[in-house]
């Protein structure tokens, strides 16, 4: 039994080739762990083995489409961000004295916001929204 133990810690120990190859440790091993394990298990390193690339190609297909599921949802976050932030905008300057304007020859201008005020609106069920209606006094 310390034979095997010895044996099997002086496998685990052993240099190996590069390739890491599963096959030659596990033809090593068959007399240890018995036939049927030792076959499931070549022909599990067998398998991975021969469809490598196709593993890999797999895994490379896998990976660009969760990036580009990662970047539409940062994209779509950082859309989100910019619209809320657009929300602090939308406010209406009111002032009781605009600055004066000089215009040289014709156009269209806006004019300035003095005063804003509210009202109810009924709908035509009769349904009363309180300060559903905005007027503005524009000069």
């Amino acid at each position: 039994m310390m034979r095997r133990v010895l044996f099997v810690m002086a496998l685990l120990l052993a240099c190996s080739d590069a390739r890491a190859d599963p096959i030659t440790f596990v033809v090593a091993l068959a007399p240890y762990i018995g036939g049927a394990a030792a076959a499931t298990l070549y022909s599990a390193g067998a398998f991975l083995i021969a469809n490598s690339a196709y593993i890999a190609l797999a895994y490379s297909v896998y990976s660009g489409v969760q990036a580009g599921r990662a970047a539409r949802a940062a994209e779509r976050q950082a859309r989100a961000d910019y619209n809320n932030g657009l929300q602090d905008r939308m406010i209406t300057a009111v002032s009781e004295a605009p600055p004066e304007r000089v215009v040289y020859g014709a156009g269209l201008y806006g004019g300035d916001v003095v005063a804003i005020f509210t009202s109810d609106y009924t709908d035509e069920n009769g349904t009363v929204k309180t300060d559903g209606l905005k007027h503005l006094v524009v000069i």
